[in-house]
């Protein structure tokens, strides 16, 4: 068990803090059904940098366990890229990952094809983006918090929020493949400018933040 928990832990990876954006985590992404998240980081902050040095190995450890089929987390074993090599270096440049170059990246689909993603998403300029993604609930199962595990609303998880996120990397074999980043739990460390359009329904009312609202912390009689 403890090996199996050790091979685990090398797919998994808590990010540096970044820029919450296109947050779905209170209801799914009517695109996938899934709950997403994609969160922006800036290529020039070194420790934004050694994170992604960090996920790029955790990539290829994930296309090498998809190859040989060793057990993942649930202990089960798949190969979904069974017959493969990490020698054919075409084959491993089309796999699809979970982050891209907010720079270089470019629309494949929609009414923006062929477009720079910057060029319509001015955020995107100078970061990397991460895209995660999950089947499961992380809103009602407590796993969507601030720095005091206190649970968040909507309101209080905009783009523009300042995040951190537990993710699981993972091989898949679907319509395409790659490797995917399975959203685990996302913690809010920061309050920052709200990006897209977005606004505050209830700025105009001036009531104060909800982090100053006097909650109770459901966990601090647990000491944490």
């Amino acid at each position: 068990m403890a090996d199996q928990n050790q091979q685990a832990e090398r797919l998994n990876l808590v990010t540096v803090p970044g820029i919450a954006s296109f947050p779905h985590l209170f209801e799914p992404d009517s695109k996938n059904g899934k709950y997403t998240l994609s969160i922006l980081f800036d290529k020039k902050d070194p420790d934004a940098q050694k994170m992604m040095r960090d996920l790029q190995a955790k990539c290829a450890e994930a296309i090498r366990r998809g190859i040989d089929g060793e057990p993942g987390r649930d202990g089960k074993s798949y190969a979904p890229f069974a017959g493969h090599s990490m020698d054919d270096k075409e084959w491993v440049k089309r796999l699809g990952l979970p982050v891209e170059d907010g720079d270089t990246a470019v629309f494949t689909r929609g009414d923006n094809v062929g477009k720079l993603k910057k060029d319509v998403r001015e955020e995107y300029e100078g970061h990397w983006v991460l895209k995660a993604g999950t089947k499961n609930d992380l809103v009602a199962a407590g796993w969507v918090v601030d720095q005091n595990r206190r649970r968040l609303t909507a309101s209080e998880l905009y783009s523009g929020a300042i995040v951190r996120a537990n993710i699981w990397l993972y091989a898949y074999r679907q319509d395409n493949s790659g490797v995917g980043a399975m959203l685990n739990a996302v913690v809010k460390t920061g309050d920052g400018e709200r990006i897209g359009g977005e606004t505050d329904p209830l700025a105009a009312f001036g009531l104060p933040d909800a982090s100053a609202a006097g909650r109770p912390d459901p966990f601090a009689s647990m000491g944490v």
